[in-house]
């Protein structure tokens, strides 16, 4: 299981959660794109193929939490502004 590690910054550590919000809104391998696309800027190398297995929850426990879910973030207000724009941008 992934095991969000102690931190001082309980608001943060939430990633898990954030991670289902993901995966309902975007779909599950965009969830785990974005998880494995987090911690690989955190600097664990990981193979970014959107499946989450053995390897990809290894990843995530070696990670801070508040540095994931700040990642995680990022990602997702990104990807929501692209679709956003590709919405703006299609033809009704």
């Amino acid at each position: 299981p992934i095991i969000p590690p102690n931190s001082t910054n309980s608001k943060l550590t939430h990633y898990p959660n954030k991670l289902l919000d993901i995966a309902i809104i975007c779909g599950v391998g965009i969830a785990a794109k974005m998880a494995q696309q987090g911690v690989a800027a955190l600097g664990v190398p990981v193979a970014i193929d959107e499946k989450v297995g053995d390897a990809t929850v290894a990843a995530i426990n070696r990670v801070d939490a508040d540095s994931l879910m700040a990642e995680l973030v990022s990602l997702s207000m990104d990807y929501y502004i692209k679709v956003a724009a590709a919405e703006q941008a299609s033809p009704d």
